[in-house]
């Protein structure tokens, strides 16, 4: 056996010897000048009689009293040991004070089963150890004793690997019986497996890189901080093997070198998981969920990657509340689940009390100097009119709106636009104001409560057909597709805008060279106004039932698509959906821009869907009004 060669091999060396020192006679004196060597603060000097001291013990292990011929009437027990690159074992008969060893064995792993998992490596010790002493134990009584718990059920895995499986049949071979034993009660079994070293490092331009490793002493004292796992500690560690002791067992705790673990032979992982303390839950999710290399899965993906190495009692639902409130992944990652806010269906108003507006453009300027289409829509009947203008400005729109829908129909109630500056812009708030008129703005980026937004889908196609290669036309054409939406029969209601707007249909092409109004001006018809004004009265009630209808079938088409409005509360801190645009003059790229921005502050509610919400840092800072299908819960 080759010497010591620093203080940290001299006390193992000591502690296996000190097993058996009952059997040597005057052992303190005989190991007096390793013990000097092994104190505290004292000088490494290697000399003749730390050498002598050396021997003297060797030769006290390797022979009688201690070093016995077998007894073929007493059981044997074989003490296995696996470190990272060796393994050893001991066979032993006696038990307690008079166990004493028959043989010692111990062999370097090769480069392959140094990357066996740690529970690879120990049921290879055990394997080798019977080929071993297979002359001394066949036929015989065997105890197999191991610091590495998860042996105790090799026997019967369910899903082990095809080693594993392997060697569980060549366990059926022999009478055995596996036990655990604590680690410090392994002294002997230990010391074979870790021979010292005897390579020399070459020397070489490579660089070394040191992984920081935790030793089973620091993870067994930060166990211990936790009161829950030190009573399951205290309770392995105890001499009586109580009612709790088999409850824990049944559950699948065990201790290895004083750290308390759990297996489960259900389990697919052939691996224990260590027992994590509550101080060290946080940190642990950091490291497998924050950090680069872990990727910032969801739910599932840190559930199995942890799962794998770690336990703790209600895992699952720490991990999901960690990942839920992760603020990276609240900002990157796109959502998976419907949008929130069930669709909302408003009541039916009376003929232009309340007006859609929105802007269509810019398109190429026409001959006339036009660029953009103003577009004006009454919710009840929609009626709709085409406003060709040379800008966009708040006073072109409010001038527009005022002379040629205003004064032509009268003052509405209230008006739906969305957040554009022409229609937030102080001319505009003096017109509703002044003319007492709501102004109705819809969420941010949420263009489906403009009732209008419809209307530009059919503006557009029908437009491009008309102009065709002739662009710059498309003024021209207003008038045409105005008639031609307006005469056209709305599913919504039923009936044609210019029905329920003027309450006769408009004249068209057809009626002209069909023309059905000589029927009328015959001598024998007598026109009578009060029937028809009845039968218009009974139009417009069953335009409104028809309206209903189909805002109830919409509504019950849109929700399935939706999940219920979460109830936000004034002073929540939400994250709001951006939508980011790439740029290539500042080398960025929407895909790389978070989804979300925040957190921010919800001020207040303005309907069963919207909220208007503040900077968090600046409360009063009013930043806009948002649809729940936005927000999303930062808490």
């Amino acid at each position: 056996m080759v010497p010591p060669k620093n203080v940290k091999q001299v006390q193992s060396f000591l502690q296996t010897c000190s097993w058996y020192r009952n059997f040597i006679s005057n052992f303190a004196e005989k190991s007096r000048p390793l013990n000097n060597l092994a104190k505290k603060n004292a000088p490494w000097k290697w000399e003749e009689e730390e050498q002598k001291a050396f021997n003297t013990l060797i030769q006290c292990l390797t022979t009688a009293p201690i070093l016995k011929q077998v007894d073929d009437t007493k059981p044997f027990i074989i003490r296995t040991h696996a470190s990272n690159y060796a393994i050893g074992a001991v066979l032993l008969q006696g038990s307690g004070a008079e166990e004493y060893p028959i043989e010692y064995a111990s062999r370097l792993l090769n480069s392959a089963e140094r990357k066996y998992s740690t529970t690879e490596r120990e049921a290879l010790a055990v394997v080798w150890a019977l080929i071993k002493f297979r002359g001394y134990v066949e036929g015989s009584k065997i105890t197999v004793a191991s610091d590495h718990q998860p042996l105790k059920w090799l026997m019967g895995l369910k899903s082990s690997s095809g080693r594993l499986a392997r060697w569980a049949l060549q366990f059926q071979s022999f009478n055995l019986k596996i036990e655990y034993i604590p680690g410090k009660a392994n002294v002997l079994a230990g010391m074979l497996s870790r021979p010292i070293c005897t390579h020399k490092k070459p020397n070489c331009e490579i660089c070394t890189i040191t992984i920081p490793a935790r030793s089973s002493k620091d993870i067994r004292n930060e166990q211990m901080k936790d009161d829950g796992l030190k009573k399951i500690i205290d309770t392995f560690e105890s001499p009586d093997k109580g009612t709790d002791y088999f409850n824990w067992t049944e559950r699948g705790c065990l201790m290895n070198r004083g750290v308390l673990y759990r297996y489960s032979p259900d389990s697919e992982s052939d691996e224990a998981q260590l027992v994590v303390p509550t101080q060290e839950r946080e940190q642990i999710l950091r490291d497998h969920h924050d950090a680069p290399t872990a990727g910032h899965y969801g739910t599932e993906g840190t559930f199995n990657r942890i799962s794998n190495i770690y336990y703790w009692t209600g895992m699952r639902k720490f991990i999901t509340d960690y990942v839920k409130n992760c603020p990276e992944c609240n900002r990157f990652k796109d959502s998976n689940q419907n949008p929130a806010g069930l669709l909302q269906t408003p009541v039916s108003s009376q003929r232009f009390e309340t007006l859609a507006i929105d802007l269509f453009g810019l398109l190429p300027e026409s001959k006339d100097g036009k660029k953009w289409i103003f577009i004006v829509e009454d919710y009840t009947t929609k009626w709709v009119e085409l406003f060709a203008l040379p800008s966009a400005t708040a006073k072109e729109f409010a001038t527009t709106l005022l002379e040629e829908v205003l004064l032509r129909y009268g003052i509405p109630r209230r008006i739906i636009s969305d957040n554009g500056t022409q229609f937030v812009s102080a001319v505009m708030q003096q017109l509703c104001y002044l003319l007492n008129i709501k102004q109705s703005l819809i969420p941010v980026y949420h263009t489906q409560a403009n009732p209008v937004e419809r209307k530009n889908r059919d503006l557009k196609p029908r437009l491009a057909i008309l102009v065709y290669d002739k662009q710059n036309s498309w003024s021209e054409k207003l008038p045409l597709i105005r008639f031609a939406l307006n005469t056209a029969k709305c599913q919504t209601t039923g009936q044609t805008a210019s029905f329920l707007h003027f309450g006769r249909e408009l004249r068209r092409v057809d009626d002209v060279m069909h023309d059905l109004r000589a029927v009328i001006e015959n001598d024998n018809f007598v026109a009578e106004i009060t029937p028809y004004v009845k039968k218009f009265s009974q139009f417009m009630a069953q335009a409104k039932e028809v309206v209903e209808q189909q805002q109830d079938k919409r509504k019950q088409y849109a929700d399935k698509r939706r999940h219920d409005t979460p109830q936000f509360h004034p002073g929540d801190k939400i994250y709001v959906t951006s939508h980011p645009v790439s740029s290539a003059d500042k080398g960025k790229t929407s895909k790389f821009l978070p989804r979300r921005d925040g957190p921010y502050l919800i001020l207040s509610k303005r309907s069963p869907t919207t909220y208007e919400i503040a900077n968090f840092e600046n409360p009063r800072a009013h930043i806009g009004v948002y649809h729940t299908s936005a927000l999303r819960d930062n808490n």
